[in-house]
């Protein structure tokens, strides 16, 4: 037997009867509100901005003892996941509430492809036309906060939900060689010159730190460097009754305000979706005017007490964000192919089948030499580097430098030696497999292979009329081909230990990723339609499209090489 709880509304006019609006007080039934999108948009927060649009002021604290704090402004480190676990549900006798998203990985189109320099930090500025492909590349992050109120009813004193992304940023500051610059030397507009600066290399002092925002001297990651926030609510307080409450969001990203995530050790990137509640206590004299939101989905307002104390609830949910490359991109079709003369010593062309090299998989590169009379190869090496580039700058920390502090790592990826019973100049090396591994054991995290990466800073270098970009991050890498020879000067060819020995490198820029980023390149695989199955459909309910109809059918297939018939359509 289901009771039913009649809820009055309207007003106390005689000649307007009260309306009685049937609510399901045993079954919960939850109401599902309106999608709630971002009016505003994202905004990119400055790094070195005043304390009033910073939060200096606020406390840094550890969400697992977030109870104890009692505040509702403050920071948090999002990389240290012990000390700020993720939490997704609040449960308690008066409210449960969980954060949910769609899905946690999410893929924008949008990657910044750029081979031209792997040396520089520089943001090289995108033609026009890449720029109005860019604004049309969207994503959507999707989910729900449901909110049950357990007891007879709650005021909500406040509810914010935010996407926020969080960024560790390491830098390399630099010395001026022999003391301080004279006044008079210093020029805004003057090139970083080799001779000028070093790297400070003192005892006690690393040469890469963390970037500081130098209005408070906290580490930037602190603060998040762009934020988005959804309206839930137009008023508060707020008063919702017992029941279900499901309010959508939807948070609309694009590749110029959001980063790729990242986890690294020279770098990372995260983001989470927050939500903060605070919650009324309702045993003060103290009245106010809120908003009433009750399971009948009427409005109004009504005076209940409220007191300055109140409960709050923080929920995190992290989320990813995965930038692929262009759908139009052709790098991945891009064979690399080039052939040439080095001095007197050899000819050389090498082919390479595809200027985008996926990790885990493999790869075609052929390598000829035809050396001279007096020249022998002795071995062909093939090898990865990976560049990794952060921003210097100036003593005080906050001036960048179009100098870059660069860290290498090499990988060997495969050699040949030529057969030792062959008499020809003309060497040919064939590797039909090569693969960059990701699975091997490496002894330090600094040595493990990462994709391409590549995304501005907040930092800009100021230049006379303009500010010029920078990245906080560049991840590049080229293929290393070395051709070791020795030279006899007019010796038997034969004869590799009568002679010079010289090893000649070729650099070939490629740029390496992971499965994921290069999955806009790639059509899902054809899946033919399942054979039908019924299911039955109750009568008179909202998903009966007839009257006479019991039944829906899928598509069904009648053989391989026909199309799909469809059967009972009911429109």
């Amino acid at each position: 037997m289901f009771f039913r709880k009649l809820g009055l509304s309207g007003s106390c006019d005689w000649k307007q009867p009260p309306a009685y609006n049937q609510n399901d007080d045993l079954n919960h039934l939850p109401i599902v509100l309106d999608q709630r999108v971002s009016r505003g948009g994202p905004s990119a927060n400055p790094l070195h901005g005043s304390t009033e649009l910073n939060g200096s002021a606020q406390p840094v604290i550890a969400l697992k003892n977030f109870k104890k704090y009692g505040i509702s402004s403050f920071l948090y480190n999002a990389f240290d996941d012990s000390l700020n676990p993720v939490k997704k549900v609040h449960d308690s006798s008066a409210l449960r509430v969980e954060l949910t998203l769609d899905n946690e990985r999410v893929y924008l189109p949008g990657l910044k492809e750029d081979l031209r320099s792997h040396t520089s930090l520089m943001d090289i500025r995108r033609s026009q036309g890449e720029e109005e492909e860019l604004a049309n590349y969207k994503a959507s992050l999707t989910g729900r906060l449901v909110i049950t109120v357990k007891s007879t009813s709650l005021v909500l004193q406040d509810l914010k939900l935010k996407l926020n992304g969080y960024s560790t940023e390491f830098v390399c500051v630099l010395e001026p060689a022999g003391g301080k610059r004279r006044s008079s030397e210093k020029n805004s507009d003057s090139e970083d010159s080799d001779n000028d600066l070093y790297y400070i290399q003192k005892r006690n002092d690393r040469t890469i730190r963390l970037l500081k925002d130098n209005s408070d001297g906290r580490f930037s990651y602190f603060k998040p460097f762009v934020t988005d926030e959804v309206v839930c609510f137009e008023k508060f307080p707020t008063i919702l009754t017992k029941g279900t409450y499901i309010l959508p969001f939807n948070f609309i990203l694009d590749p110029l305000n959001y980063h790729s995530s990242l986890n690294s050790t020279v770098g990372a990137t995260s983001y989470r979706v927050e939500t903060l509640i605070n919650i009324l206590a309702t045993n003060n004299t103290t009245t106010t005017t809120t908003t009433l939101v009750n399971n009948s989905n009427s409005g109004g307002s009504n005076s209940m007490p409220s007191s300055k104390f109140s409960e709050a609830i923080f929920l995190t949910h992290e989320c990813y964000i995965i930038k692929t490359l262009s759908p139009t991109s052709l790098m991945k079709y891009e064979s690399i192919s080039t052939q040439g003369s080095y001095a007197a010593v050899m000819d050389y062309d090498f082919f390479i089948s595809s200027k985008l090299i996926e990790l885990n998989c493999p790869f075609h590169c052929q390598i000829n030499f035809l050396a001279k009379e007096s020249a022998l190869v002795t071995k062909i090496d093939v090898s990865l580097v990976q560049m990794v580039l952060v921003p210097c700058l100036e003593p005080d920390c906050v001036k960048p430098l179009k100098k870059s502090y660069i860290q290498t790592n090499t990988v060997h990826l495969g050699h040949y030696f030529p057969s030792k019973d062959e008499q020809s100049n003309v060497v040919s090396a064939k590797f039909e497999n090569l693969m960059i591994s990701t699975t091997g054991t490496k002894s330090s995290l600094m040595e493990k292979i990462l994709p391409y990466y590549c995304e501005e800073s907040r930092l800009e270098l100021k230049k006379r009329n303009t500010n010029e970009k920078r990245f906080k991050l560049k991840i590049t890498h080229y293929l290393r081909i070395t051709a070791s020879a020795t030279s006899n000067g007019g010796g038997t060819c034969n004869s590799p230990n009568n002679g010079n020995r010289i090893n000649i490198n070729f650099k070939v820029p490629v740029m390496v990723i992971d499965k994921n980023m290069g999955s806009s390149l790639h059509l899902p695989a054809y899946e033919p339609p399942t054979v039908s199955k019924s299911f039955p459909v109750s009568t008179g309910t909202e998903f009966d499209l007839t009257c006479n109809s019991l039944e829906i059918n899928d598509l069904s297939i009648s053989s391989s090489h026909s199309p799909p018939s469809y059967t009972s359509s009911c429109f």
